[in-house]
C-alpha cells in the first residue's frame, strides 16, 4: 500500500492513489498522442518541476501504465509511452475533458490552451473552447448548462 492511502480497499480509491496525484493524469494525457522523450514531456507540461516529472514517470512505470523504450540509432533516445493499461485511461481523460468543457468557464482571451486538447476533441467529438470575452474577469457558468458547440 502506498505511503498515502485512502484507507479500506476500494478500486476507485486505489486508482486515485496512483493517477490522482498532481500532474499524473496530465502526463498520461500527453502520452496519448504518442511516445515522447523526457524533455518533450517536460516542455509540454509547462510548470512541472523536472524531479516531479521523473517521480511521476517512475511511479507510472512501476505500475505498468508507462513503459520506457530505447529508440534505435540514429535517434538513440529513450522515450516514454503508454502501455495497454495506460491507454485504457483514454476514456477517463476524455470524460474529464468533456466535464470540464461543460461545467467550467472557457479560457481567458490570450490564455494558453494545451495542443493535446485538439487530439481529445477529435477522438471524443468535443467542441474546442472559444476564449472568454475580454472583460478581465472569468465568466462563470451555472452547473449543468451545456456549452454551445
Amino acid at each position: 500500500m502506498p505511503a498515502r492511502s485512502y484507507g479500506p480497499y476500494c478500486p476507485a480509491a486505489r486508482t486515485l492513489e496512483l493517477v490522482g496525484e498532481r500532474w499524473t493524469l496530465l502526463v498520461v494525457r500527453e502520452l496519448l498522442v504518442g511516445p515522447l522523450r523526457f524533455t518533450d514531456l517536460h516542455a509540454a507540461l509547462e510548470g512541472i518541476p523536472r524531479n516531479l516529472l521523473a517521480d511521476r514517470l517512475r511511479d507510472l512505470e512501476a505500475h505498468g501504465v508507462v513503459a520506457r523504450r530505447e529508440l534505435p540509432p540514429p535517434a538513440a533516445r529513450t522515450v516514454y509511452e503508454l502501455t495497454d493499461a495506460g491507454r485504457e485511461l483514454l476514456p477517463v481523460i476524455g470524460a474529464l475533458a468533456r466535464w470540464g468543457l461543460t461545467h467550467l468557464p472557457p479560457p481567458d482571451r490570450g490564455e494558453a490552451v494545451s495542443p493535446t486538447l485538439a487530439v481529445l476533441a477529435e477522438r471524443f467529438g468535443l467542441p474546442l473552447p472559444a476564449p472568454a470575452p475580454a472583460t478581465g474577469r472569468r465568466r462563470s457558468r451555472p452547473s449543468g448548462k451545456e456549452r454551445p458547440a
